[in-house]
């Protein structure tokens, strides 16, 4: 029951700093990191570190968020255009394809960096290539980031209510995955 608590209040703080789009990838990374402290570690402090892991990771993390947001942007404006029959083109037809292959397959590794960035304590040069690097090496992992990140947001979709719970418990199935492929390069304790 204390694990479906912290669950519960971890999905609403993250719902709650979520609400401005452009801090959801801070949000993100607070929630990661307050999973590893308060969940894993059976701390207590779940508001004082899930707040102090917002303002610590908040310049990488939306950084890393803001980017994936101009490809989501640019892949709406070239659907809307192919929807009205403004740029109806094979080019453009083809554009959109690969965008959105980019926005789905850009997840895994979206959720890995802003995990990395709260985990550790690295230049966020690091940081997004020991990311991408993971990302490759571990595609099997990636692959099944990518499934839990979508069925989260297909049945947030489907329930909102869902928003109540599912953030946080997708994100600890999604940190089990994480941790694992951390400590296989990552030294115990370097960089925390």
């Amino acid at each position: 029951m204390n694990k479906l608590a912290n669950y519960l209040i971890i999905s609403l703080l993250w719902s709650v700093c979520s609400l401005p789009i452009i801090t959801i990838g801070a949000a993100t990374s607070a929630m990661y990191l307050t999973l590893h402290k308060c969940v894993e570690g059976e701390k207590d402090y779940i508001l004082q570190t899930y707040f102090q892991a917002f303002k610590n990771t908040f310049v990488y993390s939306t950084i890393i968020w803001t980017s994936y947001l101009v490809v989501l942007f640019i892949f709406m404006i070239n659907q809307g255009l192919l929807e009205t029959g403004l740029a109806h083109s094979p080019m453009n037809q083809f554009s959109q394809i690969f965008l959105m292959i980019i926005c789905i397959c850009a997840l895994p590794f979206l959720i890995t960096t802003v995990g990395y960035v709260s985990r550790f304590t690295d230049g966020f040069r690091q940081a997004i290539s020991h990311s991408f690097i993971f990302s490759i090496i571990h595609i099997k992992s990636m692959m099944t980031i990518l499934f839990i990140l979508l069925c989260t947001i297909a049945l947030i979709w489907l329930v909102p209510l869902l928003t109540v719970i599912l953030p946080a418990f997708s994100m600890y199935k999604i940190y089990q995955k994480l941790e694992i492929i951390y400590t296989q390069y990552i030294p115990d304790g370097l960089g925390e």
